[in-house]
């Protein structure tokens, strides 16, 4: 039965094709644009008299099928009639003759379109073409002259518009484009700048009333052109932009505007690591020559306090107030999808055009055995405490893990971390996590890699955890406190996002290279969209959101760039491929240019030497691969960067001046290395060195 039904249906399509093709035929067979003027046209319509009309409206429903210019017979119209009469009769019969092809290609081709343009991913063109607001779509192209007419026509009746919008777009939106040729038709015998300055000033009207529809065809239809759904990195980003680009804008948030970062993420974790890093400068005071005339005891009781009172500080940078000032609406609650362009928020039903779901991520909580009987901390409670305790269990060896043990480490807390893989940041280049481990250790932090939490209780004010290594054996340990930091999660739940019919999954929104989700006003950036979780990334990405929800030209998400820094100390960056995932894919072409930071002059004068910068290069020079471990590793990575996102060769570096003694030494080393490989690699090099082998003595820079 299906079988039959789509064999009716390709049918009905060739049908369709063979219509299309004998009428563009006819057209050009018969010289049809040739022979017939717009003096002939008028004088056919004016030999039939008072039958005239009638004879007109035929002629422009025949000749929307073949592909007739309309233009010639809306000038006629003008000539025969004059501009206004002329109008009225273009405008019912281009109505009533462009339904003709539109209904055509909705009875033969439509089904057929639909299939296609499943199987091949293109559905959403269709759906952005007829989407919900088949009306606008017909209106804006019949209203802008550049959308050929039979295209329309025929396009169309493939898309999904309803008939009804589109008989009543067509007939409002071809009257300023009748009425120019109408008066232009009626003014032939007229001068020729006349006519000119006719076609000028009509061509002028039409682009105004154009923009002007455009500007309010939909007020009252939405509250809103563009709802931003989260407070946080991504969503404040996203509503300044779109308010920027003149659009209508509600940023609803359901705790504080701010966000993770703000409250619980890059604030007062790196205001935490400050305080860290200043402790651990005081204990090595004797180091740099200062001996202190007792010893050094430092009292942290301060210390969350005045991490809450940056974050305080950072949130009063941008209160609701000045999103008012600039007319955007910031309202507070927890949004569900009712359809997808209706809210419910509160007691009130919200309509918008558009949205970016921005609703960020929280921590995810592994189901071990009696973890839901324990007072554990995450990044969203750990910064709520008033005193630091003196023991904790960390859980997990990631960004966040690693930050806050080397942080609470340095404040005096004795710090164990239990992490699953062979060693922390799984993400980094394997030397890179293993020295900053190595380095970590020995600051006395306990590492307890390939293991894993398998139970969790709490016995005379200790949290004790049973942990079991990769052999099988089991032990306990326990601490006054442990935080719980194996990875996050996204904020999905009470949305209601099936109503919308955006598609998800546990680890966040499925969205294409445009960032927009399965339902096509819908678009969403941030933690949401994995894997990348940073700020940075999150801002990144509400940019291409909310420029492609609200601007028609759309730009595809580009993660090639991306790069984090992981706020130990030291530092870690990584932006790129790491060398063993640049040879899978390039093989024997790829070069490492590396420096170690203790023959970093000015890392030697501030005690920095632990670091070391790794550069991974195709044989061309271009940066593959950027890995910097060292003080300041976060600002240092920027310039290889920016080298890699220009698509520049490395050894560029080495050609601009830079201040001495810094730390970009360890940048401008690794380029040097790379523009001497290459230089030695060049064909008249290497001929020279061969015909004259002891002008030039090669060294090999390569590591």
């Amino acid at each position: 039965m299906a079988k039959n039904i789509l064999s009716k249906d390709n049918a009905k399509f060739i049908i369709l094709i063979v219509i299309i093709a004998a009428g563009i035929l006819i057209s050009f067979q018969f010289g049809l644009k040739d022979n017939f003027s717009i003096e002939k046209i008028r004088n056919l319509i004016q030999s039939a008299g008072a039958w005239g009309p009638l004879l007109y409206m035929l002629t422009y429903g025949f000749t929307s099928i073949i592909m007739f210019p309309a233009s010639l017979l809306s000038t006629a119209s003008g000539a025969v009639w004059g501009p206004y009469l002329g109008t009225f009769y273009t405008v019912i019969g281009a109505t009533i003759s462009s339904s003709i092809p539109f209904l055509i290609a909705r009875l033969l081709g439509r089904n057929v379109a639909e299939k296609m343009l499943k199987k091949t991913n293109k559905i959403d063109i269709c759906d952005r073409f007829a989407g919900n607001n088949g009306f606008v779509a017909v209106l804006v192209m019949r209203l802008i002259p550049i959308f050929p007419w039979d295209v329309v026509n025929y396009g169309s009746g493939l898309c999904g518009i309803r008939f009804r919008d589109y008989i009543l777009a067509t007939l409002i939106g071809i009257i300023p484009g009748s009425f120019t040729y109408n008066l232009f038709g009626s003014s032939i015998e007229q001068p020729g700048w006349t006519k000119f300055i006719f076609v000028a000033v009509l061509v002028a009207f039409m682009v105004a009333i154009s923009r002007i529809y455009k500007k309010f065809s939909k007020k009252g239809k939405y509250d809103y052109d563009i709802i931003i759904m989260g407070g946080g990195s991504a969503g404040l980003v996203a509503a300044k932009l779109a308010n920027g680009l003149g659009k209508k804008v509600a940023l609803i948030e359901k705790r504080k505007l701010g966000g993770d970062c703000t409250w619980f993420g890059c604030v007062p974790s790196k205001t935490l690591i400050k305080s860290a890093n200043i402790a651990h400068q005081a204990s090595r005071l004797q180091e740099f020559g200062l001996k202190p005339d007792s010893a050094v005891k430092l009292n942290t009781e301060n210390v969350m306090a005045h991490v809450r009172s940056v974050v305080q500080a950072d949130a009063d940078g941008h209160p609701p107030e000045s999103f008012q000032a600039e007319g955007i609406d910031v309202l507070f609650g927890a949004p569900k999808f009712l359809d997808g362009h209706r809210i419910n928020l509160g007691e009130k039903e919200i309509a918008s055009a558009k949205f970016i779901i921005c609703t960020g991520s929280h921590p995810f909580i592994p189901a071990i055995e009696g973890v839901d009987r324990i007072p554990y901390l995450t990044n969203e409670t750990i910064f709520d405490l008033e005193k630091l305790p003196q023991s904790m269990i960390v859980l997990g060896g990631g960004p966040i893990g690693s930050e806050m043990c080397c942080a609470m480490n340095r404040l005096g807390v004795k710090v164990t971390v239990v992490e699953k893989a062979g060693h922390i940041l799984s993400r980094e280049e394997d030397e890179f996590a293993s020295r900053l481990m190595d380095s970590l250790k020995a600051e006395g932090i306990e590492f307890l890699t390939e293991t894993e939490v398998i139970k969790l209780a709490q016995q005379d004010g200790q949290i004790v955890a049973t942990v079991r290594d990769t052999q099988g054996r089991s032990s306990q340990i326990s601490a006054e406190s442990i935080l719980i930091a194996v990875g996050r999660r996204p904020n999905l739940e009470g949305i209601e996002l099936e109503k919308a019919g955006v598609e998800f999954d546990p680890g966040g929104i499925k969205v294409d290279r445009f960032l927009r989700t399965s339902a096509r006003n819908i678009y969403a950036a941030g933690d949401v969209v994995p894997p990348y979780l940073f700020t940075h990334i999150a801002e990144y990405e509400a940019i291409i959101a909310c420029t492609n929800a609200c601007l028609p030209i759309e730009r595809k998400a580009n993660y090639e760039h991306v790069l984090w820094c992981t706020y130990t100390d030291p530092e870690l960056a990584r932006a790129g491929l790491t060398e063993q995932q640049a040879r899978e894919r390039y093989g024997d072409n790829v070069r490492i240019y590396r420096w170690e930071h203790k023959d970093v002059d000015r890392a030697k004068t501030d005690l920095a030497t632990n670091g070391i910068s790794k550069f991974v290069c195709d044989r061309k020079g271009k940066l593959l691969g950027i890995h910097i471990m060292g003080y300041g590793a976060a600002e240092l990575m920027h310039e290889a960067q920016l080298v890699k996102s220009l698509g520049l060769s490395f050894k560029k570096v080495a050609s601009v001046i830079h201040a001495y003694p810094s730390y970009s030494d360890s940048v401008r080393q690794p380029a040097k290395r790379c523009y001497i490989d290459i230089l030695q690699n060049n064909f008249f090099i290497k001929l020279f060195n061969k015909i004259a082998p002891n002008k030039g003595k090669r060294r090999n820079y390569q590591t």
